[in-house]
């Protein structure tokens, strides 16, 4: 009965220790080093780096990233995916509490709608739009291939995302001809 209880309170304590680690203050400086090439990409000069490193250090500092947060930090690819793991991080990336069509069906219809109501001919407003498109394609395409094998969609899912793709460059072509 003794050995039980001593290798039930062993597993106990290894668990409060493992909890106690991962809520411990991460390497702010690592973090500061990843969260600048985020910005300025992995080649900026050293006198470039050095006020965006030491912003990045204040605010992962304030802000109280744990290490769990920073191992997470660490395995992201991207901007986009490094936001899902400290959304406080990224105030400027836009997180949806969603995942695949959920999240994707959504958004489609919202640059949708903005093509559309571009006037005929107003090229400035669809590449605008386009260029928005374009951005939020790269960085679901970033995110879909560092999250591995995401469901299926299912076929109503797939209607919608044609239908709406279809509108889509109906609008766009209305919007690159020139009015009459």
């Amino acid at each position: 009965m003794k050995v039980v209880l001593v290798f039930v309170l062993g597993i106990a304590a290894i668990y409060g220790v493992a909890k106690f680690v991962g809520r411990m203050p991460a390497n702010c400086d690592d973090i500061a080093e990843q969260l600048a090439s985020y910005e300025l990409g992995n080649y900026a000069e050293p006198e470039d780096r050095a006020p965006v490193v030491d912003r990045h250090r204040a605010v992962c500092k304030r802000e109280g990233v744990s290490r769990d947060e920073g191992a997470c930090l660490e395995k992201a690819k991207s901007k986009f995916a490094a936001a899902r793991c400290v959304p406080r991080l990224f105030p400027d990336v836009e997180m949806a509490d969603c995942d695949g069509a959920a999240c994707y069906l959504p958004q489609l219809k919202q640059f949708t709608a903005q093509m559309c109501a571009c006037r005929a001919g107003d090229t400035p407003c669809a590449n605008k739009v386009n260029e928005g498109m374009a951005k939020w394609s790269q960085e679901w395409g970033k995110l879909a291939s560092e999250l591995g094998k995401q469901e299926p969609m299912s076929e109503s899912d797939i209607k919608a995302v044609t239908e709406t793709t279809m509108r889509y460059s109906e609008c766009m072509s209305k919007a690159f001809t020139p009015a009459q």
